[in-house]
């Protein structure tokens, strides 16, 4: 996790440590002395806090709201094939929601395991609430074929 904020969010980010009451500090080349984690954008904090869900959630299941929040476009699809490298590494189930079309395509494109992407869309029938299901290799032939966009499918 700390390569990603290195590579992705800031090049200066040396290490990150817990020091009391759930207060991280961070190790950073620019900023002295160690300052507070949440001096830091939304967008580091939040793939911090995903990073670090792994390690509490190992062995089973980790649900994630809304993934994109916080998160610039140009990130997710390295940030969602570090997620599957994490559940892997950690084996832990994940299920995120998202209304967001570049997130689901995160995950189809970032050329990581995608036999073990499903993404189901709920739709209304009446008084009945439908689950479609779609398996990840069909979808990604879908979304190249004609930029299927599940939010809106049928």
């Amino acid at each position: 996790m700390l390569q990603f904020l290195r590579d992705f969010l800031d090049v200066d980010l040396k290490s990150v440590e817990l020091v009391r009451d759930h207060r991280f500090t961070v190790t950073h080349a620019q900023r002295v002395p160690s300052p507070d984690l949440s001096s830091f954008g939304d967008g580091l904090q939040r793939a911090f806090q995903i990073g670090l869900l792994f390690g509490g959630a190992e062995g089973g299941v980790l649900l994630i709201d809304e993934l994109e929040n916080a998160l610039h476009t140009s990130l997710l699809i390295d940030f969602t094939k570090l997620i599957q490298q994490l559940a892997v590494e950690f084996n832990v189930q994940v299920f995120i929601t998202t209304h967001s079309k570049e997130t689901v395509d995160a995950f189809l494109f970032n050329e990581y395991r995608i036999e073990d992407v499903v993404a189901y869309r709920l739709e209304r029938d009446g008084e009945t609430t439908l689950a479609r299901r779609h398996q990840g290799s069909s979808l990604i032939q879908a979304v190249r074929a004609v930029d299927l966009d599940i939010r809106w499918s049928k």
